[in-house]
């Protein structure tokens, strides 16, 4: 959950660039409030969600199958 966050802190930094963020829906989930503060602050970030239904990292170190890496999935 650190890359949103992240993103809104670079962005307020410096208001003449327009930063782009890859992130899963995992880690979106975690930090999804972050996302009222960027558009009230009318920044334009270009952001990608990768839904893939769970927390990837989690899976590489515990394996596939462990069912606490599946997440509910969000009606974005």
């Amino acid at each position: 959950g650190y890359t949103l966050p992240a993103l809104l802190g670079t962005q307020l930094a410096n208001l003449s660039r327009r930063n782009i963020l890859i992130i899963g829906d995992g880690s979106f989930q975690v930090t999804a409030q972050e996302l009222s503060t960027i558009l009230r602050q009318n920044l334009k970030p270009i952001i990608f969600l990768i839904n893939n239904n769970g927390y990837t990292v989690e899976r590489a170190i515990h394996g596939q199958n462990q069912p606490y890496n599946d997440i509910q999935m969000w009606d974005y």
